[in-house]
């Protein structure tokens, strides 16, 4: 009579020895994977900081021997919100909030300092870039790039031709549905400048973003 219940605990004993087995192999599979991911990021992401001079992806045939190339370098960036776009730009409509698929916007804009050292006309840079934070990421507003920077007549850059230039990325409250906290700490969560994804992924880190003030960040 004893000997059916032996063998029940002892079926037992194997089934959870085999579920032990099974977590332990799924957990170092998991790590092994995110470990990997981790490096594999971190190899194929070249990070730099504002104030440097990077060569821009776009024009990299370009770039001549010695080293000269097309250079971007972020001068200064500010966060501003829909009535600071509205005191610099009093005629601006922003044409999410009135085409009502959006309530609120919030304007990133960048200094930019694009830089052509080659003896070659080179393209602009503008059009391949993109910032992003977290999951969200968006290309640059062309329509308000031109109002904010009315002399900018052309994207291309002639031999030994330095521009200023501030470039906008808006983003709208509705790109974040329902999150009101991911929409109210936007800009506070590592804000990155990016100039390419492959080969080769480059960013200029631009952290946490500092509110519009009009003495260091001037719009026409």
């Amino acid at each position: 009579m004893k000997r059916p219940k032996h063998n029940r605990i002892i079926r037992i004993t194997r089934l959870i020895a085999c579920c032990a087995i099974t977590i332990l192999i799924i957990f170092f599979v998991a790590h092994r994977i995110s470990v990997v991911n981790a490096i594999t990021l971190l190899e194929q992401t070249r990070f730099y900081s504002p104030g440097e001079a990077v060569p821009y992806p776009a024009a990299a045939s370009q770039t001549e021997e010695g080293g000269k190339a097309a250079t971007l370098t972020v001068l200064n960036s500010a966060l501003l919100d829909y009535s600071d776009l509205a005191q610099v730009l009093p005629y601006y409509e922003d044409p999410f909030i009135e085409a009502g698929s959006a309530t609120d916007a919030k304007f990133l804009i960048i200094d930019l300092l694009l830089s052509n050292n080659t003896s070659e006309i080179v393209p602009s840079p503008l059009p391949f870039l993109s910032v992003s934070e977290k999951a969200w990421g968006t290309g640059p507003d062309l329509r308000l790039l031109q109002r904010i920077n009315p002399d900018l007549e052309s994207l291309q850059l002639a031999p030994g031709e330095e521009v200023d230039v501030l470039v906008p990325f808006e983003a709208i409250d509705t790109q974040f549905g329902f999150n009101t906290s991911a929409w109210n700490s936007f800009g506070e969560r590592g804000m990155q400048l990016v100039l390419s994804g492959f080969p080769e992924k480059t960013v200029i880190a631009l952290g946490s973003l500092q509110d519009f003030d009009e003495s260091s960040l001037v719009i026409q």
